[in-house]
């Protein structure tokens, strides 16, 4: 028999031996694939492509992966899935064309593994002992950061002494109205808001000391000025920054 012939009987064979189940769920997944690569949804239809594969391995499978994966510029997986492609179907109609794409990813595979060119035009001037190759000048928006927030550190301790105030006016009336007997139902309102505003002035005394202590460090670095030099030394050479206040 001729080896064409076994082909074609392996073929039957397998088709016999097929479960329907399996060769149903595989049309399914591969209308799947097809309508993601439609959709320009590759990686989606790789997977969907992928699963068809699994449970119907018909070689035009091999090349929908091939075409998923060159949509994507992955240049290696491409070229292999139609490597695998030609291998079993070696009659393939458009093995001419299959092998232009193979040619096409070995180009883009070797382009992708060569380093990118440095731009000649990109160099670095060179730098003269004791004078500063770049400066780094005070940032404005730190400084208005820090105001902003130094402010609202103020705003924040004013509450504070606010609450404050409110709470000893709370405890005056406490000592007041108990001054000649009470019990805890006539003060209970009374004591209840001095207790919220001592909390409160607390608070607004730890809220407000954080913020105005941050304002103050955004504005003294807003203040600064870094110069950074590069000085020739025996082997190579040194480099200096400087921090101005």
């Amino acid at each position: 028999m001729r080896p064409w012939c076994v082909v074609i009987a392996v073929s039957i064979a397998r088709l016999a031996t097929a479960d329907p189940d399996d060769l149903k769920s595989a049309k399914a997944a591969y209308v799947e694939g097809s309508n993601h690569y439609d959709l320009r949804e590759y990686a989606a239809a790789i997977d969907a492509f992928r699963r068809a594969y699994a449970l119907d391995p018909k070689p035009l499978v091999l090349f929908d992966i091939a075409q998923s994966y060159r949509q994507l510029h992955d240049c290696d997986n491409a070229r292999t899935f139609y490597r695998n492609y030609l291998r079993n179907e070696v009659e393939a109609d458009n093995r001419a064309k299959v092998e232009g794409f193979i040619a096409e990813m070995d180009a883009c595979v070797s382009a992708q593994a060569k380093p990118e060119p440095v731009d000649p035009s990109i160099r670095h001037a060179p730098a003269k002992t004791g004078l500063p190759v770049s400066v780094s000048p005070p940032s404005h928006a730190l400084r208005y950061a820090g105001i902003v927030t130094g402010a609202l550190g103020l705003i924040a301790v004013g509450a504070g002494v606010y609450f404050s105030v409110d709470a000893n006016s709370r405890a005056d009336e406490v000592a007041q109205t108990c001054a000649g007997g009470c019990n805890a139902a006539d003060v209970a309102d009374a004591d209840r808001a001095g207790r919220t505003s001592s909390r409160n002035a607390v608070i607004g005394y730890v809220a407000g000391g954080a913020l105005v202590a941050a304002g103050a460090s955004l504005i003294g670095l807003s203040l600064t000025r870094e110069d950074v030099a590069v000085a020739p030394t025996r082997g190579g050479v040194a480099i200096v920054g400087t921090v101005h206040f």
